[in-house]
């Protein structure tokens, strides 16, 4: 409430600080209003007005947009010195909340007083007034209109007329789409314009009634007439009519129709200012119907005027308000041809409207049976905030039909707790309801802030019952009732989630566990792990300039290692257990944890691996076939490589995570043991999957090493690459499958750890200790100008430097011409060395 007072308050000083200069005897009166480009009327016709009438009073009008009008309107009705009269809806349900907080003057008086009841149809006022006593609180000025906007010319060029019905409709449709536009178009990216044409959607195919009861909250979210409201919807979109990139990207105006890419857009009478140059061009139809059977309903949402209940000036704020609802204002506001206000709610000022369109827009709604404001009015905030993330996941979800009934009991859940006040039931997730063993069982509602009772006895759950915490076991033999209920505050209790276990356990198995001392080693020794790579990472950042650390491409170590740290990480994770007195939950949110960790940590790792010795090849491939023109890959190149490999892995992990996510369960042993492991309902198929990518890139980094292996150590470390791959192919899956096949956890745990260490620690000694005994010990190999290129690339002869090399046949020629052959060899040579140096730095 604090921002919009402060911004308020500093309107008021910016654009009328003349205000504060005026003498004791002049009364300021304070106005807001949302449509920009009323401007000159505002200023003009409503300050004469008040100069004729209320000479005494200065008139402060301020001007917002539409957005910040809705978000703040409570906050301006809230401070003392905020504005007195203002622009609000002529109903939904935001109006009807502000009459109920008192927010809202009475304005019973004002309709008395200027004879509005005569002058403005009652149906305007049913949002606007008390439920109790019927008084108006807001007056209706004008409302806007809805169609099918098109360009006549397009529909002349096609042979088409308007359609009136739905059959008519879809065929205008085909013969657009034939001639290659896109017939409709549905722009939805700020989400609000989708809800206006459910409206109509659903309007048209189950009727104004139907709807209406929908709005009210009376009807289910899933029930089949909307659910048959939005197949339909969808098979239009799928027929090519519509497009989903304009539901996901369009705007809520129809530019496309404009520019005559598209066919006909739905909007609101406004729009055809946006386009004002092809205003002669264009024109409007109804939205077609569906059923001739049922009524009629049209949307036709109002604005109006409303006065503070903090007014400070009250006699002048209902004078104002009575005149700008009056007949001649309402005319003056109408005559012209430019009027962004749309049509006047005062039936004596209908007769001066000039527009065509807005004639014919008031012959469409005279005619109709039923009007409503618009979705997002005639329904509660929670409801059509909801709706607006809905309906467009229902729009673009690759399911199409079968993605819909998910999505709308999302909106059946809000509707159960806004209308009803009704906390959602619990839902119950078990690993088994029917076994020979201990089951884990998950409860979850969709109720934010509420908490979970259950009963396992068959009684009835409230709040003195056992609250839910977390996945918890159940472990007794026979027949046992979990009933669980969910409560909040100022809700009513939930309905009762019941859910039936039968149950074959013999004796009371016993819980298998890693054990503490164990568990407790593990941890440690992968976090004395992780502590040595990183002190190897501090290593190499010391010595980055020697040469041989260069050489070795120092960024993709540290990256190596900074993936190895990650996957060291899931030794402390698999070492979770309930013996070191950790609850189920803490092991349940473990699983996917592990998961990740390993998986991109081992993309990272290898991925860097994979890209240094990717680089080696493609390089000393090519001084191999002498080119004289080498082309070195950078580094930006080789991360892109560690970067696909690592969204791979984690595009695995995150579908692994969505579609069938590892939870703890309570896995039998034997007829007498269980222990809680991670499982999914596919585990072997997930990991399957994740093997895949992680053999690919092994097998390809291993040719890649036997491929270099004899480049000299200055310039390659595929041995020692290949070596880190082979010791992880085998050691590591060696190790993590045996320890999948042992049923002691404790025996399976220091199998896994071990695994995990020397896979790690070999990969990190092998690549990048080497580097650290030469600088010590072999400075000689430290030195570049050791660095023989000729014999670094000399795979036949195992790094040893070739006695008299043989040469091209040309080249010997020219050395018998002018004895200069060997001198270019040693020039490209070179030259060669020095770009191998530079590339691998």
């Amino acid at each position: 409430m604090l921002v919009p007072a402060v911004v308020w308050f500093c309107l008021r000083l910016l654009a009328s600080a003349d205000v504060f200069m005026m003498t004791n005897s002049t009364s300021t009166l304070s106005l807001i209003f949302d449509h920009i480009g009323n401007e000159p009327f505002l200023y003009d016709e409503l300050n004469a007005f008040v100069n004729d009438v209320r000479p005494d009073y200065k008139l402060v009008v301020y001007m917002t947009t539409d957005q910040p009008m809705k978000d703040d309107v409570w906050s301006y009705l809230s401070v003392e010195q905020g504005p007195e009269v203002l622009q609000q809806y002529s109903g939904g349900d935001g109006t009807r909340n502000l009459i109920a907080e008192n927010k809202l003057l009475d304005l019973y008086q004002v309709f008395l007083d200027y004879d509005l009841y005569d002058q403005i149809d009652a149906g305007w006022l049913k949002g606007a007034s008390n439920a109790t006593n019927g008084h108006p609180f807001v007056v209706p000025i004008s409302f806007s209109y809805w169609g099918m906007f098109y360009r006549k010319s397009v529909f002349r060029r096609y042979n088409l007329s308007p359609p009136h019905t739905w059959d008519e409709w879809m065929l205008c449709c085909e013969v657009l789409r034939r001639a290659g536009l896109r017939p409709i178009e549905m722009g939805n990216a700020a989400l609000w314009p989708g809800v206006t044409w459910f409206d109509y959607f659903h309007m048209r195919i189950n009727g104004p009634a139907a709807h209406q009861a929908l709005l009210e909250g009376k009807t289910a979210w899933t029930d089949p007439s909307v659910v048959n409201t939005f197949r339909e919807w969808i098979r239009i979109i799928d027929l090519g009519y519509a497009s989903r990139n304009d539901i996901r990207n369009g705007g809520d105006v129809p530019d496309g129709v404009f520019q005559g890419t598209h066919g006909m857009g739905y909007a609101g009478g406004w729009v055809q200012y946006n386009a004002w140059a092809l205003v002669d061009d264009l024109d409007y139809f109804p939205f077609p119907i569906y059923d001739t059977s049922l009524p009629v309903g049209e949307n036709a949402p109002a604005d109006g005027i409303a006065i503070s209940a903090r007014v400070r000036n009250r006699k002048a704020a209902m004078e104002v308000v009575g005149w700008l609802a009056s007949k001649e204002a309402s005319m003056r506001r109408t005559s012209a041809p430019f009027n962004p206000w749309g049509l006047p709610c005062n039936r004596y000022a209908k007769g001066n409207i000039s527009n065509p369109l807005d004639q014919k827009a008031l012959g469409i709604l005279n005619r109709a049976d039923h009007v409503f404001q618009v979705f997002d009015r005639d329904t509660p905030p929670e409801i059509f905030n909801l709706a607006y993330r809905v309906f467009q996941g229902i729009l673009l979800d690759p399911l199409g039909a079968d993605g819909i009934v998910p999505w709308l009991g999302q909106m059946e859940i809000m509707r159960q707790q806004v209308h009803f006040n009704v906390s959602n039931p619990p839902t119950v997730h078990a690993s088994d309801t029917v076994g020979n063993g201990p089951v884990v069982v998950n409860l979850t509602t969709a109720t934010q802030g509420a908490t979970i009772y259950f009963t396992l006895d068959g009684s009835k759950p409230d709040d003195s019952s056992e609250p839910y915490t977390g996945p918890f076991t159940i472990s007794t033999s026979g027949r046992v009732v979990l009933r669980a209920v969910t409560i909040r505050a100022g809700l009513k209790v939930s309905a009762i989630a019941e859910q039936v276990f039968d149950l074959r356990i013999g004796p009371q198995p016993t819980l298998v566990t890693v054990g503490s001392g164990i568990a407790t080693t593990c941890i440690l020794l992968s976090t004395a792990a992780i502590a040595i790579v990183v002190a190897t990472m501090v290593a190499v950042w010391q010595y980055r300039r020697e040469p041989i650390v260069k050489a070795s491409s120092a960024p993709f170590n540290m990256l190596m290692m900074g993936g190895a740290v990650l996957a060291l990480t899931t030794g402390i994770w698999m070492s979770f257990d309930v013996s070191l007195g950790m609850s189920l939950v803490v092991l349940d949110r473990s699983c996917m944890v592990q998961v990740w960790a390993i998986s991109v940590g081992w993309a990272i790792c290898f991925g860097a691996l994979f890209a240094k010795t990717y680089r080696v090849m493609r390089l000393f491939d090519q001084i191999g076939d002498n080119r004289l023109q080498i082309k070195v890959m950078s580094s930006g190149d080789l991360a892109k490589i560690v970067a696909c490999v690592a969204a791979v892995e984690a595009l695995i992990c995150a579908a692994w995570q969505v579609l069938d996510p590892l939870r703890i369960q309570a896995v039998a042993l034997t007829d007498q043991t269980y222990a809680y492991m991670c499982r999914s309902q596919s585990t072997s198929a997930w990991i399957a999957i994740s093997c895949v990518p992680k053999i690919v890139l092994s097998v390809i980094g291993v040719y890649q090493s036997i491929r270099t292996r004899n480049v000299a150590d200055a310039f390659n470390e595929s041995k020692r690459i290949a070596f880190a791959m082979y010791n992880t192919a085998f050691i590591g899956a060696g190790a993590f499958s045996i320890a999948l096949g042992i049923q002691q956890a404790s025996m399976a745990a220091i199998i896994r750890e071990a695994g995990l260490l020397v896979t790690t620690l070999t990969t990190v000694i092998s690549v990048v200790w080497y580097n650290f005994y030469v600088i010590v010990y072999r400075p000689d190999l430290n030195d570049t100008t050791n660095w023989n290129l000729k014999a670094a690339n000399n795979r036949s002869s195992g790094g040893r430097p070739p006695v008299n090399p043989p040469l091209p046949q040309q080249q010997q020629q020219q050395q018998q011409v002018d004895g200069t052959g060997s001198t270019r060899i040693n020039e490209v040579t070179l030259k060669r060395t020095t770009v191998a140096r530079a590339a691998m730095s």
